[in-house]
């Protein structure tokens, strides 16, 4: 999840996304770059919030010194609460079916990343959501 600390950020590519690893779900090499990926949101200012039901203590100990920007959350809905968009990068069951008509009303834009390509294009556009499967 994304919040552009001040007017006039530069966007930035869908490749960069964020999300926390899964002990012994991921190898070493796509830890480091989830790593780098948040750190470079960070320091362009982005706000990330990171939620994961199982890796975040995990993901943040890797991390080492945590960025004012990184915030770690203990429920999804709180990830995506005044956040300008969403971005999926983990295949946990419960991240399967949101409540898209919540997720619609916590985030300032209604813009949904899915870099697992889990969420059916059509039915987000109809309810309102800006989508993009990262991958497709």
């Amino acid at each position: 999840v994304f919040t552009p600390a001040a007017e006039g950020l530069r966007p930035f590519p869908p490749a960069r996304v964020e999300q926390p690893w899964r002990q012994g779900r991921m190898s070493g090499d796509l830890t480091i770059r989830w790593i780098r990926r948040v750190r470079a949101l960070a320091a362009d200012g982005v706000k990330v919030k990171i939620h994961d039901p199982e890796a975040t203590e995990n993901f943040l100990e890797t991390l080492g010194t945590v960025p004012s920007e990184v915030t770690a959350v203990d429920d999804p809905y709180k990830a995506a609460e005044g956040s300008d968009g969403l971005i999926l990068c983990t295949e946990w069951r419960e991240y399967r079916s949101p409540d898209f008509e919540r997720l619609k009303t916590l985030l300032n834009e209604p813009v949904l990343f899915d870099g697992r390509n889990q969420w059916n294009r059509e039915h987000l556009e109809k309810v309102g959501f800006s989508y993009y499967a990262i991958g497709r």
